[in-house]
C-alpha cells in the first residue's frame, strides 16, 4: 500500500444499471455508461493486471493489489471489464509478452 501511489489504489468498483462507477483512493470518482467505456489492460512483472478506462475525454487507472479486496471481487470486476465491448492490451503488454517469450526461448537454448 505504502509503495503505490493512492492514484492506483481502487476503493470502490459499482456497476448499476447501465453505467459503473470508480472511486480510487485519491478521492477520483468516474460514473460512465457502458456504450462509451473503453478498457486497456496489462500485466505486470507479478501477473497482477493495471487497468486502464476511458471516457470521452476522462481517463482513470488502477492495479490490482491482491490485501485491497478479495479475490473473488479482483476475479469478478475482470469479468466484468472482459465484457466491455471495446477492450484491448496497452502496447507495453505487448511489448513485455513478446520480451518474455524472448527470453523463454533463450533459457530453452542454453
Amino acid at each position: 500500500y505504502w509503495f503505490n501511489p493512492k492514484s492506483w489504489l481502487l476503493d470502490e468498483f459499482d456497476v448499476k444499471g447501465d453505467s459503473i462507477k470508480v472511486k480510487l483512493k485519491n478521492g477520483d470518482v468516474v460514473t460512465w455508461p457502458f456504450s462509451e467505456l473503453k478498457v486497456r489492460m496489462q500485466a505486470d512483472k507479478y501477473d497482477r493486471k493495471e487497468v486502464y478506462l476511458t471516457c470521452g475525454e476522462k481517463k482513470i487507472h488502477f492495479r490490482e493489489i491482491p490485501f485491497m479486496l478479495e479475490d473473488e471481487q479482483w476475479e469478478a470486476i475482470f469479468e466484468f471489464l472482459e465484457s466491455v465491448d471495446d477492450i484491448k492490451e496497452t502496447t507495453l503488454n505487448k511489448i513485455n509478452k513478446v520480451l518474455k517469450k524472448a527470453v523463454e526461448i533463450g533459457n530453452d537454448i542454453l
